[in-house]
């Protein structure tokens, strides 16, 4: 299968190592374009940029601008903004190259097997992956201003397959990647309570990072959908939750050296000859 990989990467060196290192080592039956996309300023975070030389032959390399993150310091959802920001550039630089389907990864995932070969025996459907949590239903919240709202179901964008027809009609779209909430005024605050008939009424329903992509993909675009548990996914691949260099510090300290750790377990003599043997094979 043609694969387009997309990794939106914010993170020390070793960890997207570790998930170039894991990716290639399993996904040995199929035909890889590798697209990966940093923050313009990711030496601002990191003065090790060593991964940009490793990469040549291996990966696309694509540059993306951070947010102002002073414009957005009241906004709960700027990270994840960000982040829907960053798979947005990097799906339309894909605009014109071959491939049947993308798998999106993040920066952090050890890849133990090749999952899309077996899905792709069964016959692939639009949109692979897990639901975030495991609910498939709305889940109720309250602001810190106190404004209860709907969380509609959402599928991680951390290990995800999509088709080139799904591909093709979000790039159409990009607006459903992104977080947003649709509050009373809005035409489409009817449309989803007839859907989901939350069990008490919310001042608004929230969509987070490719939520829209679910939601449109079930009840809008007729596309086909398969979602696996998360324990499932998790004995193909494993995902750290770190996330970023800003965000990712924040939420869980200390996690970047686990996952460092994990890299040099895996490849004790480093991804040097992973990644010339790649360069060796790949077909240009």
């Amino acid at each position: 299968m043609k694969l387009a990989v997309v990794i939106p990467a914010h993170c020390h060196p070793d960890i997207l190592r570790m998930t170039l290192g894991s990716l290639l080592r399993t996904f040995t039956a199929h035909d890889l374009d590798i697209h990966v996309g940093f923050h313009f300023n990711y030496q601002d975070y990191c003065k090790n940029t060593s991964i940009f030389q490793d990469l040549k032959g291996v990966a696309s390399v694509h540059l993306v601008d951070e947010i102002d993150w002073r414009q957005y310091a009241d906004n709960i959802n700027r990270y994840s903004y960000m982040h829907a920001r960053h798979i947005a550039f990097l799906f339309k630089q894909l605009r014109y190259c071959d491939f049947d389907y993308v798998l999106l990864l993040d920066d952090d995932v050890l890849i133990y097997q090749d999952f899309v070969s077996g899905l792709a025996l069964q016959g692939c459907p639009d949109l692979v992956g897990t639901l975030f949590d495991d609910v498939s239903g709305v889940r109720h919240g309250t602001r810190g201003d106190g404004t209860r709202f709907c969380c509609l179901p959402k599928i991680s964008p951390w290990h995800l397959l999509i088709s080139r027809r799904l591909y093709d009609r979000i790039v159409d779209e990009p607006t459903v990647l992104y977080p947003k909430d649709i509050p009373p005024e809005f035409r489409r605050y009817s449309e989803l309570t007839v859907i989901y008939q939350p069990p008490s009424p919310a001042r608004l329903f929230f969509f987070d990072t490719f939520a829209d992509v679910l939601h449109c993909c079930l009840h809008e675009w007729h596309m086909q959908v398969r979602t696996f548990p998360s324990a499932v996914f998790a004995g193909w691949a494993k995902h750290f939750f770190f996330s970023s260099f800003n965000y990712g510090r924040i939420a869980s300290p200390g996690r970047e050296l686990e996952i460092r750790a994990a890299y040099a377990r895996e490849f004790p003599d480093g991804i040097a000859k992973v990644f010339s043997d790649y360069r060796q094979t790949r077909r240009f």
